[in-house]
């Protein structure tokens, strides 16, 4: 996995983990949390300039996480490899493209010949002017 999936992995632990927060399950938080701090750090050592950021985010939130369950939940922490695996997301959709695109849409390229074709008619031009000379 390259530094830039490690860190998308991190903040999709990162978002699984506020998920499980709201669902009051803070022992999956804080394991979610800390998965996502050991792959985020492990993206930085790829790509050091980028996601300070994000990574300061985590660290942020384990840290609450952290002292939220050992003052007021005392809950379990589970191992990471016994949760559930992120469920596939898509990002994005195909949709369906109408044309024309907008009411005055004028294609163009629809004059436009090929180089080739191009050629071939200027040859027979000059072919069927030197036949009826």
């Amino acid at each position: 996995m390259t530094g830039k999936g490690m860190a998308y992995a991190a903040l999709g632990q990162y978002h699984a983990a506020e998920v499980a927060s709201e669902h009051q399950a803070f022992g999956e938080q804080i394991s979610r949390l800390q998965e996502a701090q050991r792959i985020m750090d492990q993206a930085i050592s790829y790509v050091p300039s980028s996601y300070a950021e994000q990574n300061s985010q985590i660290k942020k939130a384990l840290e609450k996480a952290n002292k939220d369950n050992s003052f007021i939940y005392h809950e379990r922490i589970p191992d990471f490899k016994m949760l559930p695996l992120l469920a596939k997301a898509a990002l994005a959709k195909p949709m369906a493209v109408n044309f024309p695109l907008s009411p005055r849409f004028k294609d163009l390229f629809e004059s436009l010949v090929p180089i080739a074709i191009q050629v071939i008619k200027n040859m027979f031009y000059d072919f069927m002017g030197t036949v009826h000379h």
